[in-house]
């Protein structure tokens, strides 16, 4: 995004050529996609669709409070730099300031592209995997985030300690 305003970690721009080889794979640029975030931050992976995808409708869902990981960040700041940087597609987005079991209990959606980069304890990572499953289109796909990211001390509270338990089922 030209006139967007990030303060924080760049953790998205990475994931920009896996997403492209995928997206073309399926031939996903020209569709009309209903797309989930779960996790939005300051908004570079919604931008990054709703720049790319003009057809899609985007979902945000983020508490905009954080985690122990992110303990000197200013939330208030990262949702008011959300807010403007998603602003030119306001008619294609719907920002949900809740967690995601909350959004899911509610949730009537069906979706073609699900990204899941919210919470990263293991517990949440599997209920996001089981939710996100549960609301996808046929041939529809997910983009699990940070599957190998190793914050916590133990390797199975990390994100990978609740997706091999859902890739298993």
């Amino acid at each position: 995004g030209k006139n967007c305003t990030f303060n924080y970690n760049d953790w998205f721009s990475g994931n920009i050529p896996i997403w492209d080889f995928f997206l073309k794979k399926y031939n996903l640029f020209n569709k009309k996609l209903n797309y989930l975030e779960i996790g939005s931050f300051e908004g570079r992976s919604s931008v990054f669709i709703l720049e790319n995808l003009k057809n899609s409708i985007c979902q945000s869902v983020d508490t905009f409070s954080g985690s122990d990981e992110h303990s000197k960040i200013n939330f208030s700041k990262v949702f008011e730099n959300f807010k403007k940087n998603v602003e030119p597609y306001k008619n294609r987005i719907n920002i949900n300031k809740i967690n995601s079991n909350n959004f899911f209990q509610k949730n009537e959606l069906y979706f073609d592209l699900i990204y899941v980069d919210g919470s990263h304890y293991a517990k949440d990572v599997y209920a996001d995997a089981i939710n996100s499953f549960k609301f996808l289109n046929k041939n529809g796909l997910i983009i699990f985030d940070d599957f190998v990211w190793t914050y916590y001390d133990t390797i199975n509270n990390n994100p990978i300690g609740g997706l091999i338990p859902f890739l298993k089922e």
